[in-house]
């Protein structure tokens, strides 16, 4: 009893400390300023047909569980894997207002599934549902959607580089948009099952969660109009 008592104490503090380099990790985070030539270099990436033609084939009205929904999330899955993307579909099942229940697919991908740690771009690309006419969302959130993969293409071959402490993570949200009122059971489906489903997912080897595993996320919503304006109102993530 004493050995099996020694060893469960000593995994504790073994977990809480890996735990805590990792938090200290995150928190060493810090933003750098490109010079003139990596931001030649970075627009020099602009593919604009590109991105155009992605936008065309997820702009169309995409209510979860139409036809159009499933061609859309296709479409980003098999848009990630012909990069060499690792993809996952988080699937589940749940209750909606009007439509009952429905099948949501979250879309994680990462170039790299092995890193310790990831900086995650997320967005959605589900449509609202709207009763009297097919709503398309561009800019909510197709636009996301489209600059995500676009990403992914034009970066292709710095994105190859991996890393193993810490990669990139791209996330696509089912289920964003409410189906009747916005509240919290009817709404962001897919972003809160996966943080559930995350926080309940512990790494051994790394003492941490798989939401703890997440240094930094940040979600694209309601672009593509002009002159988009960026307002940061925490704190704690105001260097990054």
């Amino acid at each position: 009893m004493l050995n099996y008592l020694s060893l469960i104490t000593f995994l504790s503090i073994l977990f809480l400390n890996n735990a805590a380099q990792i938090k200290e990790l995150q928190n060493a985070h810090n933003a750098n300023t490109l010079t003139t030539n990596q931001l030649k270099y970075v627009a020099g990436l602009t593919n604009t047909t590109n991105f155009n033609d992605l936008l065309d084939n997820i702009c169309i009205p995409r209510v979860v569980g139409t036809d159009g929904h499933n061609k859309v999330h296709d479409y980003i899955v098999n848009q990630l894997e012909g990069l060499g993307w690792h993809v996952e579909v988080d699937s589940f099942h749940e209750r909606t207002p009007i439509f009952g229940d429905l099948q949501f697919r979250n879309i994680i991908a990462t170039p790299n599934s092995k890193a310790d740690r990831y900086l995650t771009l997320s967005c959605h690309y589900d449509s609202k549902y709207f009763k009297e006419f097919d709503f398309e969302g561009a800019t909510d959130s197709a636009v996301p959607c489209a600059l995500l993969l676009n990403l992914a293409t034009v970066m292709k071959k710095e994105l190859a580089e991996q890393r193993n402490d810490v990669d990139l993570k791209f996330i696509f949200f089912d289920g964003e948009e409410a189906f009747e009122h916005w509240g919290p059971r009817d709404s962001i489906y897919g972003a809160r099952h996966l943080a559930a489903k995350y926080e309940n997912e512990f790494e051994k080897s790394l003492g941490a969660t798989n939401l703890e595993r997440i240094d930094v996320l940040v979600l694209l919503d309601l672009l593509g109009a002009p002159n988009p304006r960026f307002v940061s109102y925490f704190r704690d993530t105001a260097k990054w």
